[in-house]
């Protein structure tokens, strides 16, 4: 790549990195086709240095590199946790789980599959165009999120009975770890449909695992 076509993303990579996972897709992208961004300080690309150049092409390779480490190390953490708890297999079939409050978790986990069916799949179907997804997407997010925290708070009383305080880390480092396989599944309707597969994944793991886990209840 020549001098003159090399992309400043610094601002962009910090920009990025306090609000959520930088996308692979766009640095790549930038770093193919160029982009517009340009440091500010910057009046003549090629009087950069080869050095500063390629330390910031770096810098981006790390960046993507630590955002898939992390969400692979998320990823292995939630499936030993489902390993030795064999957490779904006590979820159905535990006689300590409150049914209750595992009824209004299945409630809440079915709205919010919802409404990410409506905004993934439904509104691209009708032909609505990024920018009005995007606008439905900020209506809707705040409620979505309240669900959401509805659905995790039911989730880990209905399981306290059997791990105890250890119902809150097992019940968030398997959520977390499923938001992170988005890391690896493609962009579009492809990658909506991986999101199925992970949930149909999850619910059947009871069946790749022997015996009933480790509890916590004597």
């Amino acid at each position: 790549m020549e001098e003159s076509e090399f992309i400043y993303l610094k601002d962009e990579i910090r920009k990025t990195i306090p609000n959520r996972p930088i996308d692979p897709e766009i640095v790549k992208d930038i770093l193919k086709n160029g982009s517009d961004i340009v440091d500010e300080n910057e009046e003549n690309l090629d009087e950069r240095p080869k050095l500063e150049i390629f330390a910031h092409r770096l810098y981006n390779i790390l960046a993507i590199i630590e955002q898939y480490a992390y969400a692979f190390c998320s990823i292995v953490l939630a499936c030993g946790i489902i390993y030795y708890t064999n957490f779904f297999y006590n979820l159905y079939f535990n006689e300590k789980v409150d049914r209750l409050y595992q009824f209004f978790s299945l409630i809440f986990f079915i709205m919010t599959i919802s409404i990410f069916c409506y905004l993934s799949f439904y509104l691209p179907l009708k032909g609505k165009s990024d920018e009005e997804i995007d606008k439905e997407m900020e209506n809707i997010i705040p409620y979505c999120t309240i669900i959401g925290i509805f659905a995790i708070i039911t989730l880990i009383i209905s399981v306290w009975d059997i791990y105890y305080f250890y119902s809150i880390p097992i019940v968030l480092s398997i959520l977390w770890a499923f938001i992170m396989t988005a890391n690896f599944a493609p962009r579009g309707i492809i990658g909506n449909i991986f999101f199925f597969i992970w949930i149909f994944l999850l619910l059947i793991s009871p069946k790749f695992i022997k015996g009933k886990g480790h509890t916590y209840y004597k």
